[in-house]
């Protein structure tokens, strides 16, 4: 839908591997089998308007203190403006109380009985968290 009305998208997957979370060869293949019936993926590709790269990391957490080179210095090229968090460890446990420099939305289902009480909320409950700078 972003690619839709002309954004640009920095899809970011893990490099190294992590219980099931997919990694950035992955991520590629999904992307490119998408992109051969779905025109506004294809031309995003084509445009360069959708890119794809990994985090530098191998676990389902994201600290952004040791992301990777390549991803720093994407997000300083495209002058992100929106960081989309999905997940437990990276919109919950690593992440919630994070301030970044951009509008983010974080996302989760909370898969742990701790968290759940912790945010005053049941076990498998949605969490969608959106923040403006």
């Amino acid at each position: 839908e972003l690619l839709k009305r002309g954004i640009d998208v920095l899809l970011v997957a893990n490099t190294y591997p992590s219980l099931n979370d997919i990694i950035k060869p992955e991520l590629e293949q999904l992307i490119v089998a998408t992109a051969r019936f779905d025109k506004t993926i294809r031309q995003g590709l084509s445009d360069y308007k959708l890119r794809l790269i990994g985090s530098g990391n191998d676990a389902p957490l994201i600290d952004f203190q040791r992301i990777s080179e390549d991803l720093n210095r994407e997000i300083e090229d495209m002058g992100v403006d929106l960081l989309v968090l999905e997940g437990m460890g990276r919109a919950i446990e690593t992440n919630l109380y994070a301030k970044f420099k951009c509008d983010t939305l974080k996302l989760a289902m909370v898969k742990d009985k701790g968290c759940a009480q912790a945010m005053g909320g049941e076990l498998f409950d949605l969490m969608l968290k959106f923040e403006t700078i």
